[in-house]
C-alpha cells in the first residue's frame, strides 16, 4: 500500500469512527471540502493537511499515524 493510500484509508477509518463524512471532516478541519475528495486520486498529501485533520478531530498526529496501515511491512513509501 502506498503512503497516500494509507492516509486515505486512515481518514476513512476515522470518519467512520467519529460518525462523520469527509465533507463534515473538512468543515471541522477548516479545509476546502473538495480537498479531501481530491486526495483520493492524489499522488501526495501535505503533512499540514493531515495536521489540520487531526486538529479538526481533536487528535494528535501520533494518534493519526498509530495504525497498522502505516506498518512499514505493509506500506511502500
Amino acid at each position: 500500500m502506498l503512503l497516500i493510500e494509507a492516509v486515505n484509508a486512515r481518514i476513512d477509518e476515522l470518519c467512520k469512527e467519529y460518525g462523520i463524512t469527509r465533507y463534515r471532516l473538512a468543515e471541522k478541519s477548516a479545509l476546502n471540502r473538495s480537498l479531501l475528495t481530491m486526495m483520493k486520486s492524489a499522488c501526495t498529501v501535505k503533512l499540514s493537511t493531515v495536521s489540520a485533520i487531526c486538529d479538526g478531530l481533536g487528535i494528535s498526529l501520533k494518534e493519526f499515524f498509530d495504525s497498522p496501515l502505516f506498518d512499514p511491512q505493509v506500506t511502500e513509501y
